[in-house]
């Protein structure tokens, strides 16, 4: 019965993830942000890889025989899951960053992506319990990770870098407790063993990005000051001035930088940008973003 109630919990957890994927598909279709599309399509490959864990595993602890094409649908499913987990991952970084991937890097990850396409098909054909693309996963997810560290302040809007640093702080937990699970047999009495820290990552991951999106949606920002009167005045235009430091915010340079550009202090560039949120009517650099991608 343990089993039964453990599959259930997976499959919900999974399903609540599809909706994830759906909401960045949508984003990507209102505002053509590349970003959205590596996102959905980074968590739809960890949603492909998991359910077939969930799948083999159910079938493993109650012994269900399986028809001969039933069995080799979540290996096929499962290796196309790590072909666009390594596919996106990489691509996301870059778009999150708003940097255009070098030619040469680009050439580079598609070369490391045929030739890990090829390591799976042998793995595959050969049925080997060797699982190496998981390294090459781990490999892809670092320097994603390190790119993202490196230039952090590219990241738009500062919440954005708030959220991505989230990510990669729990990602940096469980990545090696997977590789741990994967190579040891330190989690054998947990049910279905490495699946747990999947899972785990999946739950803590949806929680924040629902957090995060209900924040965003819902929450009014710090240093805005409600107005259910509504009397703002989004008409108002900018001046030079204004709009100049709303242009180098969407271009996502933080309150420092704007300040460095234009020679003044940071304490007059948060007294424009408190100005710009009142006369277009926006409340965060979220919104300010997308209603001058909106204006384009």
């Amino acid at each position: 019965m343990m089993s039964h109630l453990t599959v259930a919990f997976y499959i919900a957890v999974e399903l609540a993830g599809f909706w994830i994927v759906i909401l960045a598909f949508l984003y990507y279709h209102r505002g053509r942000n590349p970003a959205y599309l590596y996102f959905g399509l980074f968590f739809l490959s960890s949603m492909l890889m998991l359910i077939c864990e969930i799948t083999v595993a159910y079938w493993q602890v109650n012994g269900i025989a399986a028809a001969s094409w039933a069995l080799s649908v979540p290996p096929l499913v499962y290796a196309g899951g790590q072909l666009l987990h390594f596919f996106a991952v990489f691509r996301l970084a870059f778009a999150l960053l708003r940097l255009r991937m070098p030619p040469l890097a680009n050439r580079l990850h598609l070369a490391l992506l045929v030739v890990y396409a090829g390591v799976i098909v042998i793995l595959l054909t050969e049925g080997s319990d060797f699982e190496p693309q998981h390294l090459a996963l781990g490999f892809i997810q670092v320097v994603s990770m390190a790119l993202l560290i490196q230039f952090r302040r590219r990241l738009i809007p500062a919440d954005l870098r708030r959220v991505v640093l989230q990510f990669i702080g729990i990602g940096l937990f469980f990545a090696p407790m997977i590789g741990i699970s994967v190579y040891t047999d330190l989690v054998r009495h947990l049910p279905f063993g490495r699946m747990c820290f999947q899972v785990s990552y999946a739950v803590v991951a949806e929680v924040l990005l629902t957090y995060h999106i209900i924040k965003l949606l819902f929450a009014p920002p710090a240093g805005i000051p409600a107005d259910p009167a509504g009397d703002r005045s989004p008409t108002l235009a900018l001046s030079e001035r204004e709009a100049e430091i709303a242009k180098l915010v969407s271009n996502g340079y933080t309150n420092k930088e704007v300040a460095e550009i234009l020679k003044i202090t940071p304490h007059t560039v948060r007294n424009h940008l408190y100005h710009i949120y009142q006369k277009l009517g926006v409340r965060n650099r979220v919104e300010l973003l997308n209603d001058i991608e909106i204006t384009r």
